[in-house]
């Protein structure tokens, strides 16, 4: 963080690479006086009125301008923020002793996972657009005292779940009838060809509507892990089982359900109705908010607002040792936040059980850590303060995409053009496998060694796959390529984010961790690009090979 600090009389300015970034200034102040509120102050209507603006001001960010300011404040909180200092003065840190320090980053860590976790639930809820019925009446009656929007949520529900049952009776009807057998296994052997060509069809268009509701209904599966985190791990509440009951169990119900009633029609133009009607049901919860003219992002961001606020009182009257177990929780496999009921035992803190005062405030703030781990980023565990940082390998200011300027901030596609033999290196809206590399060495070059924007003369990645590219400084003379003999490495999981080339390399920038689960962790943390199909399950296998190799 950027200080101002009298020194001697003299006002003296602390500057680092990131003093340049004017794009980003006021979100960086704004963190600034939320840590200096929080921490140092105690002001907490300050805090929490920094908070929401701040909030707010990241919601309206574009993806460019979040990733990179997001990709800059996971180097500051990089391994529990160890290397972010703060400035030794009352109003922000009292001393700057190791303890102290700990104490201060991890409290950082905590906070600023308030302003994370709810980017990243706006992101499940409105960008990829996760919302429905039930859980936007989640986010506008979770705070308010004003229930009737359940209403929509107790016809939406019935709606579905009754025309689900009139399709599983029709299908009963049929089994009982004796017109299930007759129509799917007799007609293949009459004389009439038309009818024989009729089931085939009615088997076509069944499997097809069977292949789509599963796509459908694959989808909540998916993502049935961030829905169970967006209601609270901690607590099954009627709107949650409603949700997965009608996103999870009906659809899987009419795809079977429904395959055998449409092969049973008798003429097409029901088989294509039924069709229609079963693709129909399960959407009906999706559609309510447009019929009912919901304002789906505000709603979502006012209910966001409200739980930080939330979050943030949770952390109201946590100490030094409060805010260590907490990491010792999310660090340690063994160890188990108690739960409300059970008694608990600080032997080594000199804590007493729940009988006592002592122990009762204990047992308070251990279910308020209980209900911070509930949240939808710590929840996932060891992901507070996880090893990610951002390299500016030449020297530029740190600001997203901006064309006009010929800066851009995206991951780059690496490639070998095997029928020229050249190497490729291209902007990709997202990471794809070609994205990810493993190993990064560059050497810069010598020709002007005083200059504060070094050029890269020389640059290697070793991608994921093992693909090797290399890149040269070109020169008219041998004489005039110049480079360091030394060269400089890192190895783990990166991404190219920004990179320019004439001669020798202009600009080049990466992004990522020592290891692959802390990259696939950060991905998601912090809300950064998407990573397709194939990039994910290229990690994975990475992971695995580096679990065997730390074994």
């Amino acid at each position: 963080f950027i200080a101002n600090l009298a020194y001697q009389g003299n006002s003296a300015w602390v500057r680092n690479h990131h003093s340049d970034s004017i794009p980003s200034e006021s979100n960086f102040t704004y963190i600034r006086d939320f840590f200096k509120a929080s921490f140092a102050m105690k002001n907490h209507t300050a805090a929490k009125a920094i908070l929401t603006s701040e909030l707010t001001k990241w919601f309206d960010l574009s993806d460019d301008a979040y990733n990179t300011l997001a990709t800059t404040l996971a180097s500051a909180l990089s391994e529990q923020a160890k290397n972010t200092s703060f400035q030794e003065h009352k109003a922000m840190v009292l001393s700057t002793d190791l303890k102290t320090l700990t104490h201060a980053r991890r409290t950082l860590v905590v906070l600023l996972d308030i302003l994370f976790s709810k980017r990243h639930v706006k992101r499940f809820l409105y960008t990829e657009n996760n919302s429905n019925i039930y859980r936007l009446v989640h986010c506008v009656t979770k705070h308010r005292k004003d229930k009737w929007p359940l209403i929509y949520v107790t016809f939406s529900f019935l709606l579905q779940f009754a025309l689900t049952m009139l399709v599983v009776s029709e299908l009963i009807a049929l089994i009982l009838n004796n017109s299930f057998n007759s129509l799917v296994f007799n007609n293949n052997n009459q004389e009439d060809e038309r009818s024989t060509l009729r089931v085939v069809f009615l088997y076509i268009l069944a499997s097809l509507g069977a292949i789509y509701s599963s796509l459908v209904a694959s989808k909540e599966f998916r993502i049935a892990k961030d829905v169970r985190n967006f209601y609270g791990r901690q607590h099954t509440g009627p709107l949650q089982i409603i949700d997965y009951t009608v996103n999870m169990i009906l659809p899987v119900v009419l795809i079977i359900t429904g395959f055998f009633v449409i092969v049973n029609e008798e003429d097409f133009i029901n088989a294509v109705l039924n069709t229609a009607a079963f693709l129909f049901i399960p959407e009906i919860d999706d559609q309510m908010p447009r019929l009912l003219g919901y304002d789906t992002e505000a709603m979502i961001e006012n209910y966001l607002i409200a739980e930080s606020k939330e979050q943030y009182d949770g952390l109201l009257g946590f100490g030094e040792e409060d805010i260590s177990a907490l990491f010792d929780h999310m660090t340690t496999k063994k160890n188990r936040m108690p739960i409300i009921g059970e008694k608990v035992r600080n032997d080594d803190r000199g804590g007493a059980t729940s009988g006592s005062g002592d122990g009762d405030r204990r047992m308070a703030r251990l279910k308020s850590m209980k209900e911070i781990d509930d949240e939808f980023q710590v929840s996932s565990g060891k992901r507070l303060g996880l090893e990610f940082n951002d390299y500016y390998i030449t020297n530029e200011p740190e600001r997203g995409s901006s064309p006009k300027d010929g800066i851009l901030y995206t991951p780059y596609s690496i490639n070998v053009n095997k029928r020229h033999g050249h190497s490729e290196i291209d902007p990709s809206n997202y990471i794809t496998e070609d994205c990810l590399v493993q190993h990064v060495e560059w050497r810069y070059t010598t020709v002007y060694p005083n200059t504060t924007k070094p050029r890269v003369a020389y640059l290697k990645l070793i991608k994921l796959d093992g693909e090797v590219v290399e890149i040269r400084e070109i020169t008219h003379k041998k004489k005039d390529a110049r480079s360091e003999t030394q060269p400089h490495v890192l190895k783990g999981v990166y991404v190219v984010t920004n990179f320019v080339m004439s001669n020798s390399i202009l600009k080049l920038r990466l992004c990522g961790s020592k290891s692959a689960k802390d990259f696939i962790w950060a991905m998601e943390y912090y809300s950064l690009w998407s990573l397709t199909r194939n990039a994910t399950m290229l990690l994975r296998t990475y992971k695995k090979v580096e679990d065997k190799e730390g074994d």
